[in-house]
């Protein structure tokens, strides 16, 4: 239904958007060998702004799982509204840190995020399922 559509749409934009906040670290070796990447290609700034509008619509879908998922309850719309806050903590690190804070967000924030709504899936799933039992 809807809330498999969204969560895909979630996974594809955050995934995106932190793939060009980690292509930051590379623009002058993507510029001298030619290689297209977001911000080789548009520049840093607006390659900021992508990343930050991709975040935004993975914030929306993540929100809409939330709202019209019957399997996902209170733990995953708690892990949900962390992970927006979580997403808003990467761009502030990376605008204030510069591209040397990438390994931060992109490992650290980004693998907790995953494992946050993970874990609440999971609970929410199993709790559905022992109260329909």
């Amino acid at each position: 239904g809807v809330p498999i559509w969204l969560l895909s749409v979630m996974v594809a934009t955050w995934v995106a958007g932190f793939d060009v906040l980690y292509a930051l670290q590379d623009v002058a070796v993507d510029r001298a060998q030619g290689l297209w990447s977001v911000p080789s290609r548009l520049g840093v700034a607006r390659a900021l702004w992508i990343a930050r509008g991709l975040h935004l619509a993975a914030a929306t879908a993540l929100a809409g799982v939330a709202l019209t998922s019957d399997r996902l309850g209170l733990a995953f719309a708690l892990a949900a509204g962390a992970t927006v806050a979580l997403l808003a903590v990467e761009h502030l690190i990376v605008a204030l840190g510069g591209t040397r804070r990438v390994p931060l967000v992109f490992l650290t924030i980004n693998g907790f995020i995953s494992l946050l709504l993970g874990a609440a899936g999971v609970f929410d799933v199993t709790m559905s399922l022992r109260l329909a039992a």
